[in-house]
């Protein structure tokens, strides 16, 4: 039992922790806008404040 504990204390002092680095994005989301990703695979911004209907098509994969 002794050396269980003692191995089980070696391997937790030995794994790796990951670290997140968030990176900060240049535009702010609101309530009236979103982010999504375009057709030529790049993040775009949309403000929707002035627009009267917005359609919105959601795929998961």
């Amino acid at each position: 039992m002794r050396k269980f504990l003692i191995l089980l204390l070696f391997l937790i002092s030995c794994s790796q922790t990951a670290v997140q680095v968030d990176q900060p994005t240049g535009t702010l989301i609101t309530d009236t806008s979103f982010q999504y990703i375009n057709t030529d695979l790049n993040q775009d911004y949309e403000n929707f404040t002035n627009k009267k209907t917005i359609i919105v098509f959601w795929a998961d994969y």
